[in-house]
């Protein structure tokens, strides 16, 4: 007979178990990815492994086999959040970390191969995963970032809340280890899901997130508290079976409202697409085109910069750059070496001194750019080839209208 408990585990995991696919969905929409969106994919493919698999070994616990290989993606879980936070930084980690992270996998791989899993292994895994997470999370936090964009230190402002919030929930899938009352490992896999989506957005912050968060947290109480007095009011008070109520009612709270973030991106993609926008937009002159541009919510702050404001540039170095480049991204002048000397020292000078992501060649003569600042994650809506089609369209305007302003 499957115990109460088991369901409130199942309960919880199936959760999060939907909100990692629905996120790898979306990831998975865009066709040209950035190697933030590679290592996010790398990352919740193993959580849906893992989250898919761990719900059968816990009904079939006797099987140490199952066991064994449900730790496996469980193995490789601080890697995957390391790999985040080297594509976060733009930079490796420290050699020590790395070292830890990988030898710490090897070694328990090894062990559950050789001995399989028991209760003091178990014990030293959970300390060994929670704190790669705390580590990670305060190299993340403590590493220069006065470089990066502010787009991209939004983005790593959300990937240290998740560090720092996973690393209690994830001893609580230790049951037996620790002697938890329910599995709460998948709210941090919830909390991950619903910060992302937040954090590829322009306005949050670490603060705007943990007000958020502590909000749905209150409300998952109210209600859990109405499931309690319903189910278990003929029981004695029990502490434990209300905190059972309060986190399965949290965790549907954060997965609604996850599929609610998720519904209106849909919904915002789809009516700002740049398809739709290039089909139905009227750009007549310059300034109907960077009207149009509003109607693009990743595109709405954009900002157009003339000749006369970059003559501390070199501007005929600058004009022979973006003849060949008509777009051109700070991550692609980052992977560039020579970043720090000639024409691109220029760019990306250009790029972050204004905050922006992107840049958009509009005419070359008189010179024009178009630049943009678009989240860090851009999940499902603007990618490289639709800031090519947007240039396009932007060249051909200034071109057709070249006495215009």
């Amino acid at each position: 007979m499957i115990s109460r408990d088991l369901v409130s585990d199942w309960i919880i995991n199936l959760a999060g178990l939907y909100a990692v696919i629905v996120f790898l969905w979306h990831l998975l929409r865009n066709r040209s990815r950035s190697r933030l969106e590679g290592s996010l994919i790398f990352l919740f493919s193993i959580l849906a492994t893992l989250l898919t698999f761990r719900m059968y070994s816990w009904y079939h616990h006797q099987n140490s086999l199952l066991q064994s290989l449900v730790m496996i993606p469980a193995y490789l879980l601080p890697l995957a959040c390391l790999l985040i936070a080297e594509s976060l930084m733009r930079r490796h980690s420290p050699f020590a970390l790395k070292l830890l992270v990988t030898a710490g996998a090897v070694c328990f791989l090894c062990l559950d191969a050789m001995f399989g899993l028991n209760l003091q292994s178990g014990v030293y895994f959970a300390l060994f995963l929670s704190g790669s997470l705390l580590v990670i999370g305060v190299f993340v936090i403590l590493r220069d970032r006065d470089e990066l964009s502010p787009s991209e230190n939004q983005i790593i402002d959300a990937f240290s809340v998740i560090s720092f919030l996973s690393t209690p929930l994830v001893l609580t899938d230790f049951r037996e280890e620790f002697d938890f009352p329910v599995r709460a490992g998948s709210i941090a896999v919830l909390m991950a899901v619903y910060i992302f989506l937040r954090a590829s957005k322009k306005e949050p912050t670490r603060k705007i997130i943990f007000l958020e968060l502590s909000r749905q947290l209150l409300r998952g109480c109210i209600i859990g508290a109405g499931f309690w007095a319903l189910f278990f009011h003929d029981l004695p008070i029990n502490e434990i079976d209300y905190l059972v109520c309060c986190l399965i009612s949290y965790s549907l709270l954060l997965l609604f409202t996850i599929l609610d973030h998720v519904s209106a991106r849909n919904h915002e993609s789809a009516a700002s697409s740049v398809t739709s926008w290039i089909a139905g937009g009227k750009f007549d002159s310059r300034f109907d085109f960077k009207l149009a541009l509003a109607e693009i919510g990743s595109l709405s702050d954009s900002i157009s910069i003339s000749q006369n404001d970059l003559e501390k540039y070199n501007i005929p170095e600058l004009k022979s750059f973006f003849h060949a480049n008509k777009v051109t991204s700070l991550s692609k002048l980052r992977r560039n070496a020579s970043v720090s000397e000639g024409i691109e020292s220029q760019i990306f000078d250009i790029l972050t001194s204004n905050g922006a992501t992107h840049l958009l060649v509009l005419s070359e003569d008189p010179l024009e750019i178009l630049l943009c600042r678009l989240p860090e994650l851009e999940i499902g809506a603007i990618g490289i080839n639709e800031l090519g089609a947007i240039q396009k369209v932007g060249e051909l305007t200034y071109r057709s209208k070249p006495n215009e302003g």
